[in-house]
């Protein structure tokens, strides 16, 4: 089998057989464009979500894990997100 030297991630199904080719081949990876526009539909639904929604949303205005009690307050989530 040909090694592979780039994969485009969003632009197929990722199976098990094919992450451990990527991994075994040191396969360059590189951000498809439908998965780009996959990112930017989920960040403007989250952006419309915290917007109108005080409930906290784990991982998104709260910690994760052991940091869970840890809230940010909706002033501070934009900040807050665009720093991961």
């Amino acid at each position: 089998m040909d090694r592979l030297e780039t994969y485009a991630v969003g632009s197929s199904e990722l199976t098990y057989d094919l992450i451990e080719r990527i991994i075994n081949d040191n396969t360059r990876l590189l951000l498809s464009e439908e998965g780009r526009q996959r990112i930017e539909r989920c960040r403007e639904y989250l952006d419309r979500k915290t917007d109108v929604n005080t409930a906290p949303i784990y991982g998104v205005t709260t910690g994760f894990g052991s940091l869970l009690t840890n809230t940010y307050l909706a002033m501070s989530c934009r900040h807050y997100r665009k720093t991961l």
